[in-house]
């Protein structure tokens, strides 16, 4: 029965870790290929992730309804500006900052 459990938990694990590499990787993909430009404006919230700075969180509206997403920029100064990111039409909920990408990796001209 222990042993049941140990591997249980050691599968759950890993299959969860599979999960959240392949959420980023296949969300980027999707995004390079399929991906929606718009214009975000940042929010006083921040986030955090483990060890590094706090960055402001941007938000953009698609419909009737608010997303929200990671800008990469730690200077508050720069809250209320706005920021180009890119966005799945048919799943919003997965977007990034057009400069989370590389130069060429994305095609995104946000006016």
């Amino acid at each position: 029965m222990k042993k049941t459990l140990v591997t249980l938990f050691f599968t759950f694990t890993i299959l969860f870790l599979i999960y959240l590499i392949g959420k980023t990787v296949i969300g980027n993909v999707l995004l390079k290929g399929q991906g929606v430009c718009k214009m975000a404006v940042l929010s006083s919230k921040t986030t955090r992730i483990k060890y590094q700075k706090s960055t402001l969180v941007y938000s953009f509206t698609v419909g009737n309804k608010q997303y929200e997403g990671n800008s990469l920029e730690e200077d508050l100064s720069k809250i209320a500006d706005s920021v180009c990111i890119v966005y799945m039409h048919a799943l919003p909920s997965i977007n990034r900052p057009v400069r989370y990408f590389k130069v060429r990796e994305i095609s995104c001209s946000c006016n």
